[in-house]
């Protein structure tokens, strides 16, 4: 019995010494702390390499669709279409990795008396929207004509990427809305077909 009322009235600053001290060199949950530190900026350097690697492979393959399809016209596979038919000849090439349908994808083709006149087309893009402007600031509609014989044409595709991680939104959008613009332009004159 004296052994038992001996252990209760020992002093407790030794014991929580020892436990703080084993606390402080235990070095188990080291590893845990360390990547949880590194994870996000980790993270954020991943999900940035991927999100520039497909929006690059998917301007990459509008950039090829449009030269495809600005070849058909130039060479008179194609002497007439619409809207929405020059959107579909895009939109078919680049479908393997873009939604059903394109829903971000706007096409314009017009006819110009010169390059000059084609390079000092200004064009303005906003929240889901490409605007040609004419002379005075005024927007144009976006168009699908196709010249004769001859005639300088350029087609402007674009692509509204909607950006799949959201924490890089504020620095990758270019579109508005979380979206990043992809763009292609093709300029040329039609074969004396």
């Amino acid at each position: 019995m004296t052994g038992t009322s001996q252990r209760c009235r020992r002093p407790r600053r030794p014991l929580i010494r020892l436990r703080l001290s084993r606390f402080v060199r235990n070095s188990d949950g080291a590893t845990a702390i360390e990547f949880g530190l590194l994870a996000i900026p980790f993270l954020m350097a991943l999900f940035a390499i991927l999100e520039t690697g497909i929006s690059m492979a998917v301007q990459q393959m509008l950039v090829n669709a449009t030269d495809d399809v600005a070849r058909q016209i130039r060479t008179g596979q194609i002497t007439s279409t619409n809207q929405t038919a020059l959107k579909n000849l895009i939109c078919d090439r680049i479908e393997l990795l873009v939604s059903d349908g394109c829903p971000g994808l706007r096409v314009d083709l017009r006819s110009y008396a010169s390059f000059q006149a084609a390079a000092d087309q200004n064009v303005r893009v906003t929240n889901n929207n490409v605007a040609l402007l004419d002379n005075n600031g005024n927007s144009l509609p976006l168009a699908a004509q196709i010249g004769g014989p001859k005639s300088k044409q350029t087609l402007r595709a674009y692509y509204f990427w909607p950006l799949l991680t959201k924490m890089l939104e504020s620095s990758m959008s270019t579109g508005g809305t979380g979206k990043r613009v992809l763009s292609a332009s093709q300029t040329w004159q039609n074969e004396d077909y």
